[in-house]
């Protein structure tokens, strides 16, 4: 499905994500997320993406460099385990760094667990962070929240 002629990176043909990561193991999952959004939608836009660790943002210029980024993004992913509830400062970072943006296309958390009720609880958060800011929320494990399913992009 091409991107929609009404978004202003079709203009630029470059399209940015934001990967926010647990740890390294959800790092390495957005990697390979990554190689295949820019399979599928190479002949859309190019893909620019950059990547922050949760400990990132603990430090205050690592900090600011991942708000930067991440309000200049079309997309912001968090991959996660998700089998915890979003740490507080990572839910304070996102709400501090949503007040910098514009407007977001999309929202996707992409969870590692295969439990739905073990992740309900980071789910809620994402879930009332992209209702609050009328962004669209894609999940693996939650095809009901928002919009849609990640689930073909990762199969």
């Amino acid at each position: 499905m091409p991107i929609p002629e009404t978004f202003p990176t079709v203009n630029n043909n470059v399209f940015k994500i934001f990967f926010l990561c647990e740890d390294g193991q959800s790092l390495d999952r957005a990697l390979q997320l990554k190689e295949k959004l820019l399979d599928n939608c190479r002949d859309q836009a190019d893909i620019e993406a950059d990547f922050c660790e949760y400990a990132r943002l603990c430090h205050p210029r690592l900090r600011e460099n991942a708000t930067a980024h991440a309000a200049t993004a079309d997309m912001i992913i968090v991959s996660a385990r998700g089998t915890e509830a979003l740490p507080a400062f990572v839910q304070t970072w996102m709400n501090e760094m949503s007040a910098r943006c514009s407007e977001k296309i999309v929202c996707a958390e992409f969870l590692h667990t295969d439990s739905s009720d073990r992740a309900s609880g980071f789910h809620r958060f994402m879930d009332n962070w992209a209702a609050q800011r009328g962004a669209l929320l894609f999940s693996n494990l939650f095809p009901n929240c928002h919009f849609g399913d990640l689930e073909e992009v990762v199969a």
